[in-house]
């Protein structure tokens, strides 16, 4: 839809658009019409037609469309883009901006921050660092990425600070601004953001540990080996992630630990899939004392998959997939410790053992022989003894049954 094609009334609500020219007053008329009649408020889902107006009322070059569009910005709707632009407009674009900050609502102070930041002038310095210490944590945070325009002294220091704000979102965009600024590198900078490793919120944690691991800052290894042991989820993820970047061996033993967790089983399998050596990686798994066969198994099939997928193949597999088999019985023709191998074994019967438990259960419903059959396996720690007995001795009628010998010839295979 296009802007009305009537002629412009210069007399518009409180002298807006006096004296304007005709299309700029017909777009601004468009535009507040628009958003009049769409109850238009940070919605996502505005017109097309919105930006292509805002543009042309960029394009005409009058600087009075600076203030409405920071007004129309705050109350109906952020268009992207928008500010970067009116950045172009230079002085006028300055003056209306300074006039802007020392409005009473915090939006359009954010807005006027943005521009201010920038526009890079020399006169908006002072009132940026003073939008540093804003109520509203959005001008704080605007204040944050516009101050590292200007090549002040005390800019660093300024961002240092606000690691310590009281609201975490204003401390994650600091973390954001130190890793993304020229100011990374500097030892002030690096030493402020270990600091934060025993911040209180969880994703600032997070976000330390994804800063100094993108930048595989050798230092942080000692925090990435203690945060694996973090008891927030994001922080463990990020630590491990940042240690297989950066192959860091003593790492291997906690990410094998990473495994019991099914919530973190996926990104260390990831992790260690890095490190290269999978066979070594695998025995290192298998003879882990501490986690279940079950549990090696469940990590074996995320491992094959994330191999798998890294060379492009196909992922979709579990314990009945051929590829798990293989993988096992190719690591026992290898040199591997011999409790590597107890435990391969281990691992292949819990396979047979998921593969065979449905069939056998329902076997053993309404036959004597195949209850027979089942407590032998149970006795070869084929099967785990209390589910299995306790359902060996049901009776149901609906359940259709095996014929015996088919069960003693698939119990003589897996003999």
């Amino acid at each position: 839809m296009n802007p009305p094609e009537h002629d412009a009334d210069t007399s518009g609500e409180g002298g807006k658009t006096e004296e304007m020219p005709d299309e700029v007053a017909r777009n601004i008329r468009w535009l507040e019409e628009y958003a009049r009649k769409n109850a238009v408020r940070y919605r996502k889902d505005s017109s097309p037609q919105m930006p292509e107006t805002v543009q042309a009322l960029i394009q005409s070059g009058d600087p009075r469309v600076i203030t409405f569009l920071l007004e129309f910005m705050t109350a109906h709707v952020e268009i992207p883009g928008v500010i970067e632009q009116l950045a172009a407009f230079g002085e006028p674009a300055v003056l209306q901006a300074l006039e802007a900050f020392h409005m009473d609502h915090a939006q359009i102070r954010k807005f006027a921050v943005d521009l201010l930041g920038w526009l890079g002038d020399d006169r908006g310095f002072s009132l940026i660092v003073q939008a540093l210490k804003d109520d509203y944590p959005g001008v704080r945070i605007s204040a944050l990425w516009a101050v590292v325009h200007f090549k002040h002294p005390s800019v660093l220091s300024l961002v240092i600070e606000a690691l310590q704000d009281n609201d975490r979102r204003v401390r994650r965009e600091a973390i954001s601004v130190l890793s993304f600024s020229s100011f990374w590198g500097e030892e002030q900078a690096i030493t402020a953001l270990m600091d934060l490793r025993k911040d209180p919120d969880g994703e600032v944690r997070a976000d330390v540990i994804q800063s100094l691991g993108r930048h595989r800052e050798m230092r942080a290894i000692p925090y990435f080996l203690e945060a694996i042991q973090d008891g927030h989820e994001s922080v463990r993820c990020g630590a491990a992630r940042a240690l297989a970047e950066m192959r860091e061996t003593q790492a291997i033993p906690l990410l094998i630990s990473m495994l019991a967790d099914s919530t973190t089983r996926q990104v260390a399998g990831r992790a260690l899939v890095k490190f290269g050596d999978k066979d070594a990686v695998a025995a290192a798994l298998l003879t882990d004392e501490v986690l279940s066969v079950a549990t090696k198994l469940d990590t074996l099939e995320v491992f094959i998959k994330i191999d798998l997928s890294l060379a492009g193949s196909d992922v979709n597999l579990n314990y009945r997939s051929p590829s798990v088999t293989h993988y096992c019985q190719e690591l026992l023709q290898k040199e591997i410790p011999l409790s590597a191998k107890e435990a391969i074994q281990e691992v292949l019967g819990e396979i047979r053992t998921r593969r065979d438990r449905p069939i056998l259960l329902r076997a053993s419903a309404s036959d004597s022989k195949a209850q027979e059959l089942l407590r032998s396996a149970v006795e070869r720690s084929d099967l785990s003894p209390p589910e299995v007995l306790m359902r060996a001795s049901e009776k149901t009628e609906e359940t259709p049954t095996p014929h015996p010998s088919w069960l003693e010839r698939l119990f003589r295979r897996r003999r």
